[in-house]
């Protein structure tokens, strides 16, 4: 469909002034295009971008002061944050972009390759994961709310905290995917963001609920531990399960 002006709003039916530039009962535009797709670029990150960077800001805090974001949305100052919901989901599209792109391409991996089973295996898995990482969530939500049940928070905001800390989850593994493919020499950069990940959550959590160190990284270790099982209950099982030869 080429750029034209319409007699008639499409969307209701009105009747254009010979001026409108929107329709007067529904607000359509009167002059429609074909769909681009860097429309829909610009405007999604536009949306992010905009009221004073809500993005940047939002990953800035989210990167350099672990668990002050969702202390931010808990006590009111959201004005210049991306919603939870909508940076989690951001990060993981990242995230599965780049693993498909460019894989994780470590010699265990390329053994894997070699062995249909395993390489079948580690298909199912990739495609199960997104799925298996939303169903997560809610269940690190309540792990949460059990493990710092004397706090007496809420459950949703247990379930803030969880979509904060997965989306840096998800951008350190996509930084490490991306340094993954650097030269030989500078391999051991790659461990960076493993090691970020791994110190992130009491971190976080010492901030989040004003504990002390010990009470942070005591429950973040049984956090990560139930988080594991979670993972491998609602990744690995299933998959396994799949992979299982069929009886007939």
């Amino acid at each position: 469909m080429s750029e034209a002006r319409n007699s008639h709003c499409p969307n209701c039916g009105h009747r254009f002034g010979v001026l409108d530039r929107f329709c007067a009962q529904c607000g359509q535009t009167a002059v429609l295009h074909q769909p681009r797709f860097w429309e829909f670029v610009h405007e999604w990150v536009g949306h992010y971008v905009a009221l004073e960077g809500a993005l940047w800001h939002s990953l800035k805090q989210l990167v350099l002061r672990p668990g002050q974001l969702t202390l931010d949305y808990l006590e009111g100052r959201r004005a210049r944050q991306v919603l939870p919901l909508r940076l989690f989901l951001s990060c993981s599209l990242l995230f599965f972009v780049v693993l498909g792109v460019l894989g994780t391409a470590s010699p265990f991996d390329q053994v894997r390759a070699k062995d249909p089973a395993a390489a079948a295996f580690d298909a199912a898995a990739l495609a199960w994961a997104p799925k298996a990482l939303l169903l997560a969530l809610p269940l690190y939500a309540g792990l949460l709310a059990g493990v710092f049940r004397d706090r007496r928070r809420a459950y949703g905001e247990h379930f803030v905290f969880a979509l904060h800390l997965h989306a840096f989850w998800l951008l350190a593994a996509t930084l490490a995917l991306a340094l993954n493919k650097l030269p030989g020499i500078w391999n051991w950069i790659e461990v960076l963001p493993w090691l970020a990940i791994l110190v992130y959550q009491p971190i976080a959590l010492h901030r989040l609920h004003s504990c002390s160190w010990w009470v942070a990284a005591s429950r973040s270790v049984l956090l990560s531990l139930l988080h594991g099982l979670v993972v491998l209950i609602g990744v690995v099982i299933p998959v396994a399960i799949q992979q299982l030869p069929s009886r007939h």
